[in-house]
């Protein structure tokens, strides 16, 4: 499988990540979709905006995927937060470069 760069920055900087890393990629691909091109925001504030609508997204997609309520417990308040604030921080590093 070919991982992209997210993908790969993501799982090595979480073992969270890595232990259920079907899930993981499967969400970091989804978040990375819903990325706008530019950034968004002018402060803090802009980019927990942005947090919150990938969180709510992925959470989402999560409860529908899965029918298992333990399942969706877990992915919904271990993975999807780091996921998330990952995906974010790779993004903003990388457009401020």
């Amino acid at each position: 499988m070919n991982m992209s760069a997210l993908e790969k920055h993501c799982l090595r900087r979480s073992r969270r990540l890595r232990l259920r890393a079907g899930d993981s990629r499967w969400l970091i691909r989804l978040a990375a979709d819903h990325l706008p091109w530019e950034p968004p925001w002018k402060d803090a504030t802009d980019a927990s905006e942005l947090r919150r609508r990938l969180s709510g997204l992925l959470g989402d997609a999560v409860r529908d995927r899965y029918g298992n309520p333990f399942v969706v417990w877990v992915v919904t308040s271990i993975i999807v937060p780091t996921v998330v604030r990952l995906v974010v921080d790779w993004w903003q590093d990388r457009k401020d470069t």
